[in-house]
């Protein structure tokens, strides 16, 4: 009798720890900061600090949200560009570490891109990296995206 008691007391402890959750501050998740370019290079560098460089799950839920955000953007992204129109990539493609180092240091060659929306750097990113040769010069690249 003891057992299935203190077994059940574990199990409701458990579950209840899963419903309390750490707040994250308003800054972190705010659309309005997190879909710039900031937001993305912060995510982004987090994320390869914890898959590649120092590789580790996460210990916050930030570094959770910045894995997922980053992650998630760059693969919807790659994946809604036309490879053969928009960027040219090698046959194999470009793996997501590739993609992810792309981003931060076209955020940080770019400071003039920290309020853009973080959709649009991954695009430049990629379309700066992988030109087309026969690439449309009037397309929508970063050079012709003014702030």
């Amino acid at each position: 009798m003891k057992r299935t008691l203190s077994l059940l007391f574990v199990i409701v402890a458990a579950l209840n720890s899963f419903g309390q959750e750490t707040p994250v501050p308003v800054e972190a998740t705010d659309p309005a900061t997190v879909n710039r370019g900031t937001g993305i290079q912060r995510a982004c560098s987090t994320t390869l600090d914890m898959n590649f460089i120092h590789p580790r799950k996460a210990k916050t839920q930030q570094e959770a949200f910045d894995l997922g955000f980053c992650l998630g953007l760059i693969k919807g992204v790659y994946e809604n560009l036309n490879s053969k129109v928009d960027f040219c990539p090698a046959n194999d493609g470009v793996p997501l570490r590739k993609t992810a180092e792309l981003v931060v240091s076209f955020v940080a060659a770019h400071p003039d891109l920290k309020d853009k929306d973080s959709a649009d750097i991954v695009r430049w990113a990629l379309t700066d990296a992988f030109p087309c040769p026969s690439k449309d010069l009037g397309s929508d690249t970063h050079a012709s995206a003014k702030p």
